[in-house]
């Protein structure tokens, strides 16, 4: 930031790092855009849309795949706070045993 930060411009700030990997990609990390060497508009106009699309997709795949195939630890963690994993168990029946652990 060039300016003093004030809350207000801090925020602003934030919200520019949002947009900033969106450029990334569409420029040099994967559509290379600058590339394309395209001038007229409407050509243009058609490669953001598509670019867009496609961006959108990969990140829909990049959300999804992690929940329909967790990773080993990932399921180690899920199955430790489940209602079925026997310390849950364990805890939830001392809680309504009417003589609780000393």
């Amino acid at each position: 930031m060039d300016c003093p930060p004030t809350r207000a411009r801090v925020l602003d700030y934030g919200l520019r790092w949002g947009i900033e990997p969106l450029f990334s990609d569409l420029k040099s990390r994967g559509f290379e855009l600058a590339e394309s060497h395209l001038e007229q508009a409407k050509r243009l106009d058609k490669m953001l849309l598509i670019m867009a699309l496609a961006l959108h997709w990969c990140v829909r795949v990049g959300w999804k795949d992690p929940r329909e195939r967790p990773t080993p630890l990932e399921k180690k963690v899920q199955e430790q706070t489940s209602d079925d994993h026997w310390s849950v168990r364990k805890m939830l029946r001392s809680r309504l045993s009417w003589f609780p652990a000393v």
